[in-house]
């Protein structure tokens, strides 16, 4: 069986790169693509793996760093790997394109210390990142086939991936007058379609004219923070590491320029890392 592994796991890929497009987009990815190499059935044998390097603002501006294995598993097959990871939460994503997927996985001390164990099936759909704290140094994991399942398996890991969301709404209708700002507000706080710990990227603010206002205050309730521009036309980029979370209520508060009527349209572009779902944290 392992001797087509090559051509199975070229299908994989593949396979796994559509789907992703299909699930949401990953702008800007960045991924190294790694093949399972035999023999690595026993810890000493282990395939080493480098871990990613991702957050919310390097995948923005594309320049985070995703190894992805794609490897093959069937009953009694053991699949070893060797990562070294710094210390705290690191995670184990796994995914496979096959709905009857299902393994078994376990993490390892460097002394060959068995940590956690777990089954890994289908029913989350997508990639599933199995999160832990550990301390500084090699670890180990092994994945088992089981009787109900030979097939094919995508793994990363070190930090989540992220991947990218957003919205857009009309707001209501502004009136300037009398040389002071004005406020409308959106709220997302009860959104559970957007990710808890999504994070914004870029605010879009169309329909307002340079001479209608002065400036423009975009205020995220949940994380406390204000961001302003008097730039227009008052959109704003490159926001992750500005930690203003996207489920959220919002305020928007026009600065006066002058007597001026108009309908804001917003859009929002945020970041968000996958979760146990395999989707996203709710």
């Amino acid at each position: 069986m392992k001797g087509i592994k090559y051509l199975k796991m070229m299908v994989l890929m593949a396979a796994f790169c559509i789907g992703v497009g299909a699930f949401t987009s990953t702008a800007h990815a960045t991924t190294k693509s790694v093949y399972e190499v035999e023999p690595n059935d026993t810890m000493d044998t282990a395939q080493e793996l480098e871990p990613n390097e991702t957050s919310a603002a390097t995948t923005s501006a594309g320049t985070e760093k995703v190894n992805m294995l794609y490897g093959e598993i069937s009953l009694g097959d053991q699949d070893w790997y060797k990562v070294y990871f710094d210390s705290g939460k690191q995670y184990i994503s796994l995914s496979s394109g096959e709905d009857e997927a299902i393994f078994d996985v376990a993490l390892y001390n460097e002394n060959g210390e068995q940590m956690y164990e777990w089954t890994h099936d289908e029913s989350y759909k997508g990639s599933v990142g199995y999160d832990y704290v550990l301390t500084k140094g090699y670890y180990y994991v092994k994945i088992t086939g089981v009787p109900s399942y030979s097939g094919s398996y995508n793994l990363s890991v070190g930090d989540l991936r992220y991947y990218t969301g957003g919205d857009h709404l009309t707001l209501d209708r502004v009136t300037m007058s009398g040389g002071t700002a004005k406020t409308v507000s959106f709220d997302w706080s009860q959104r559970l379609d957007i990710p808890r710990d999504a994070v914004v990227d870029r605010i879009m603010l169309s329909d307002v004219k340079s001479r209608d206002v002065a400036n423009v205050t975009y205020e995220c309730v949940a994380s406390k923070k204000s961001i302003k521009t008097a730039l227009y036309p008052w959109n704003r980029y490159n926001m992750c590491d500005d930690g203003l979370l996207a489920r959220s209520k919002w305020n928007i508060t026009f600065g006066y320029k002058q007597n001026a009527t108009f309908t804001p349209y917003v859009s929002i572009v945020y970041f968000y890392p996958i979760g146990r779902d395999g989707k996203m944290q709710k």
